[in-house]
Parts: C-alpha cells; sequence; structure tokens
C-alpha cells in the first residue's frame, strides 16, 4: 500500500508532468522535468523498495552508507583545500567543492548529513555511534565551512541547531545557543572578506542577482499563475 508521502510524491511528479505540457520552452523544461523531479522520485522509491527488503525495515545500513560517504566526500573537499586543487575563487576566498560542481552545491548536501549527524552525537544509544558521529561531525562541518556557502552558514545550521533544540528542550536549547555563538565566532577570519561583505550589497554581485532573481519569479507566477 502507498503511504501518504508515497501519493505526495506521485503527485509531484504529476504536477511536474502537466508544467512541461504548459511550458513555453518544452526542451529546457523537460529536461527539469527529469532531473529535478523524476530522478529524485526513482531514487526515493528505490530507497522504499530496498527498506521493504529488509523484513526488519532498518534504515540503518543506508543511513550508515549515507554518513559514510558525506564523510568521504568531506575528506575530499578538506583535501582540495589543503593543497590548492580544483577549487573555486570567489568573493576574495577560496571555496572548497569535493566532487560537485559548485561549492553551494556541496554544501547543500551537507546541509542534510550535518543535523542528522549532530543528532546522533548527541542522543545515540551507544557510544560508539555517538563517536563515528562525533568524528564524521567534525569532518564534514569543517569541509562545510569551507564551502563558504552563506546560505549554509547563515540559515540551514542554525536552523538545525535550533530545531534539534525545540524537539529536545531548554538544556539542549542552551548547548544550541552555545553552538550558534561558536558558529559566529567562526566566521570572523572571513568578515571582511568581500564574499561576506556582498551580503549588504544590493547594487552588485550575489545578493543582487538573487534579488532579480525572485523578482523575475514573481513576475512570471504573476504573468502564468
Amino acid at each position: 500500500n502507498l503511504s501518504l508521502l508515497d501519493k505526495s510524491v506521485v503527485l509531484w511528479c504529476a504536477a511536474g508532468a502537466v508544467s512541461v505540457l504548459t511550458a513555453s520552452n518544452f526542451g529546457v523544461a523537460n529536461r527539469e522535468f527529469r532531473v529535478v523531479i523524476i530522478e529524485p522520485a526513482v531514487f526515493y522509491f528505490l530507497i522504499r523498495w530496498q527498506l521493504r527488503r529488509d523484513l526488519r525495515g532498518s534504515a540503518w545500513p543506508l543511513l550508515t552508507a549515507w554518513l559514510l560517504s558525506a564523510s568521504l566526500l568531506s575528506v575530499l573537499a578538506i583535501w582540495q583545500w589543503v593543497t590548492r586543487t580544483d577549487l573555486i575563487t570567489a568573493e576574495g576566498v577560496l571555496r572548497a567543492r569535493a566532487v560537485y560542481f559548485s561549492p553551494n552545491n556541496f554544501a547543500l548536501y551537507l546541509d542534510r548529513v550535518i543535523p542528522v549527524l549532530l543528532a546522533l552525537a548527541a542522543f545515540g544509544r551507544t557510544r560508539g555511534l555517538r563517536l563515528f558521529a562525533l568524528i564524521a561531525l567534525g569532518v564534514t562541518g569543517l569541509a562545510m565551512y569551507l564551502t563558504f556557502s552563506k546560505g549554509a552558514w547563515l540559515l540551514a545550521m542554525p536552523a538545525a541547531l535550533v530545531f534539534i533544540a525545540i524537539v529536545r528542550g531548554r538544556r539542549v536549547m542552551l548547548v544550541a545557543l552555545g553552538g550558534l555563538l561558536a558558529l559566529s565566532l567562526s566566521l570572523a577570519p572571513v568578515l571582511g572578506t568581500e564574499r561576506l561583505r556582498s551580503l549588504i550589497d544590493f547594487g552588485s554581485g550575489t545578493s543582487f542577482i538573487r534579488l532579480r532573481l525572485w523578482q523575475s519569479a514573481l513576475a512570471m507566477i504573476r504573468d502564468h499563475p
């Protein structure tokens, strides 16, 4: 039987298919439909199929593979930054990207991994699990820092800390606030770089581009609701 989440994914694919049929540029829309919607949906159902094959329904083998792969990619990113190889130079900083096209793509991947590692390091049932999560958290956290992704630094990680704190209670909230303070202090070495100064520059740079992108998106919605 399909779960509520399964049905949501199916409806998501159906909505994407309808949008392709009404798109002005069928070729571009068709590619985006495949990359953004169909491939993730196939990946989702492959995971569901794998879990159903396991009589216990355990997600640990998949979870472990995911966390290990993220840790290995993070080691690669750190090595790239140390050796100054295959980096992206942008706004006065060197940005690590591992095997990804963009440091932001890599940061988006780590955005999902680090909160899980945080939870396991703090609340894992066994000492071995907590130790593994703590080591992996150190590696992935450093790699995240070296992506110099402003979205990860200023939104994703603070949101993850606050969410975990809300779920676990007041004591954990104090720890989360300490983590936010540590995160803020870690940005001190790059405060003077163009990378962070561009946050408040709405006339040029990435902030300017994002504002124009959002304005264009709103115009598209208005013209083609």
